[in-house]
């Protein structure tokens, strides 16, 4: 029994990804905004009632830590949707240009995968990983596997310089803190995930701008 391969719209494809893309991004300034407001209202509560607050301390920790809890999970979420957009795209690929290699056949995982794919049997070139974008998004997914993989700590090892660290100049433009002699990532500016949207909907674009030109001349 053979099985059929989902059909993706292309155009749909792109409109779904940026507006999920903006919508993380919309959630998250709305949900710091509430969490600072609700911080605030229990400073005033503590003032007003000299302290008696049930739970102030763990309460306080709670707003202290809430804006990195909530933000390195968006970037998750946000890295997961690229992710699977890529996955739709080299579908779209395997589907329309039915090339004799599939992505199965292709070496590796998630975004390198689909990317190899794209590039070498699509040859779709703006999803060459030597680009300058797609250095920039290696260092979000390096990143993002050290949240995802290593509970978001950068070493393992005291005893070694958090400096030198691969992703520490990149995190430290960013403003994104590093806490501990173990570098925990702790992202509290939503513009760290401001960037990373941004980003990936650009290079979205180049990549369905080729697809669908390869597609026209298809035909």
């Amino acid at each position: 029994m053979s099985t059929q391969k989902i059909r993706y719209d292309l155009p749909l494809v792109k409109k779904l990804f940026k507006a999920n893309l903006n919508s993380l991004v919309i959630v998250s300034a709305d949900s710091l905004q509430a969490q600072q407001e609700q911080y605030r209202e229990l400073l005033e509560s503590i003032k007003g009632e000299e302290g008696k607050v049930d739970d102030w301390l763990g309460k306080s920790a709670h707003y202290a830590n809430i804006d990195w809890i909530f933000l390195n999970s968006i970037l998750l979420s946000a890295y997961s949707f690229f992710e699977h957009h890529l996955l739709k795209l080299s579908r779209i690929v395997e589907k329309e240009f039915q090339p004799k290699i599939q992505i199965e056949h292709i070496d590796g995982n998630g975004v390198v995968k689909f990317c190899s794919y794209l590039f070498l049997v699509g040859d779709i070139q703006s999803a060459d990983r030597s680009l300058k974008e797609w250095q920039e998004i290696n260092y979000f997914q390096k990143i993002r596997n050290l949240i995802a993989h290593n509970g978001g700590m950068m070493l393992n090892d005291p005893m070694k310089e958090l400096k030198r660290h691969e992703c520490y100049q990149f995190l430290s433009k960013h403003k994104v803190i590093m806490a501990g002699n173990l570098g925990h990532i702790r992202i509290t500016d939503l513009n760290f995930i401001k960037r990373f949207c941004e980003l990936v909907i650009i290079l979205s674009e180049k990549l369905i701008v080729e697809i669908e030109e390869k597609l026209k001349n298809q035909y």
